[in-house]
């Protein structure tokens, strides 16, 4: 695919020379044809001041042009080969620097310097388009003052011929002197006309073949910010590589990155809403402890007001054994076998009541993981947050960069056609005055013509009326 383009670049640089040469050339191979050799060399003479700086203007835009054509040939090889010793000053020398083996300079200062040759070859570009059309310019506008000059000298050779023409009266030989004169003079008005219409062809033919090879010229420059932009991204994709270790493919286009990123959300989303499904699991068995501590709790206070109602209990039993301790001496055997059961029930409570408390601490300690546990899943979930917020960040910033980059070179496209279609509208402005003008001069002197001629078909025939006179 690119050696297609590449080939098709050269074939259309090596036409639009061609055809550059063709243009330049058509004036010469013009003179080939008999018809046109003959009147360029009887009129040549009559404007030969005008005729002369036009068509020095004209060889000074064609020089413009071919050399244009040649330097742009010259820097086309040296970004496909990306020469560095070759001199190319439409890039400003800057590719003796840039594609250097041994430059030693990091990406930012390579990549400002393909900005600086961009510019460079943007400015020599409107330099070069402003002198082709400046020459199309003077040469239409010499060609307009020589009209103008041979239409005043049509203009001062009539009002001479009219002042000749004014008579009071005379005798038959006067008036045959007059005709005569008459006669004689008119080649002063043909001559200045032949002036104004001569100076104007060579004029308008100088400006119609600069402005065909300034369209050449600018359509080789474009060209040449084809083959510049081709080198800058292929300049940008060697240092994505760089910076990216590990990646096959760099994302170019916008699309995909939104795709990815939009994928990365979702993937954030679904571990998002996994851990919210953990951290309320953990927070039901956390509720569940706590309530199962609680009831614990509420066991413990109600077995501790049993064992201070059972002591109270005990207690005023063993005031009334001692009170009546004479009094039931029979019955001592078994009061203390009823009291060693209940120091038996007493040691059974108080071993319930330490298993109790064990679970309790058990429980405590479970609780206390369960909440280091939620810690730490709740840091985790904050550094993935973060960690994603920097990736959309990134992702953010890169999409700025390029629709930036897209913006800059559509807005230089944009100023570039906009400067394209003022050119041709002023060149068809000028073509429209000048036509306006060879209209308005016709019109202007035709009816003079008709004029000059009855008047000579009238003298004529005074003088053959003379002559019979003069006969008889």
């Amino acid at each position: 695919m690119n050696r297609n383009k590449t080939s098709s670049r050269v074939i259309n640089n090596n036409l639009s020379l061609f055809m550059v040469l063709l243009v330049a050339a058509a004036p010469l191979f013009m003179m080939l044809v008999p018809g046109i050799r003959h009147y360029v060399i009887d009129t040549y003479n009559v404007a030969a001041f005008y005729n002369t700086v036009v068509i020095l203007v004209y060889t000074v835009g064609c020089a413009i042009v071919i050399a244009s054509f040649f330097e742009i040939r010259i820097c086309n090889g040296v970004l496909k080969t990306k020469d560095y010793v070759k001199t190319a000053h439409l890039l400003g020398d800057a590719n003796k620097i840039v594609f250097k083996p041994d430059h030693g300079l990091d990406d930012d200062t390579l990549m400002s310097l393909y900005e600086n040759i961009d510019e460079s070859v943007n400015r020599k570009h409107n330099q070069r388009m402003s002198a082709i059309l400046s020459c199309a310019n003077i040469s239409t506008m010499i060609g307009l003052l020589g009209t103008f000059a041979g239409l005043s000298l049509t203009i001062a050779s009539v009002i001479t011929l009219l002042d000749k023409s004014q008579i009071g009266g005379g005798t038959d030989a006067d008036t045959l002197k007059i005709i005569v004169n008459v006669v004689s003079s008119l080649s002063e008005p043909l001559r200045g006309m032949n002036t104004a219409f001569v100076s104007s062809i060579y004029g308008v033919v100088s400006a119609i073949l600069l402005n065909v090879m300034s369209s050449l010229v600018r359509n080789a420059f474009v060209r040449l910010n084809v083959t510049l932009r081709d080198t800058k991204l292929s300049f940008i994709r060697e240092m994505k590589r760089k910076q990216v270790a590990g990646k096959t493919r760099t994302l170019r286009i916008v699309s995909p990155v939104d795709e990815i990123v939009s994928d990365i959300k979702t993937s954030l989303a679904t571990f998002q809403e996994r851990l919210i499904t953990l951290c309320t699991e953990s927070n039901g068995t956390v509720r569940q402890l706590l309530e199962q501590a609680t009831v614990n709790s509420a066991q413990r206070a109600a077995f501790e007001a049993s064992l201070l109602s059972f002591c109270e209990t005990g207690s005023g039993r063993l005031r009334d054994i001692n009170n009546g301790v004479e009094k039931v001496k029979e019955g001592l055997s078994e009061q203390q076998n009823v009291i060693n059961d209940t120091h038996q029930q007493i040691a059974e409570h108080t071993a319930l009541l330490m298993k109790t408390s064990e679970q309790m601490t058990e429980q405590e300690a479970k609780i206390a993981y369960v909440t280091d546990s939620q810690q730490a899943i709740e840091q985790s979930q904050a550094v993935v947050l973060h960690n994603s917020q920097q990736l959309q960040n990134a992702m953010k910033e890169l999409h700025d960069n390029t629709v930036g980059e897209f913006e800059k070179n559509h807005q230089q496209l944009n100023a570039m056609d906009a400067h394209i279609i003022l050119h041709e509208q002023q060149n068809l402005v000028r073509h429209s005055t000048t036509q306006s003008h060879i209209e308005s001069h016709l019109k202007t002197f035709t009816p003079l013509f008709g004029q000059i001629a009855d008047m000579h078909h009238s003298l004529q025939k005074d003088v053959l009326i003379l002559k019979e006179k003069n006969d008889q």
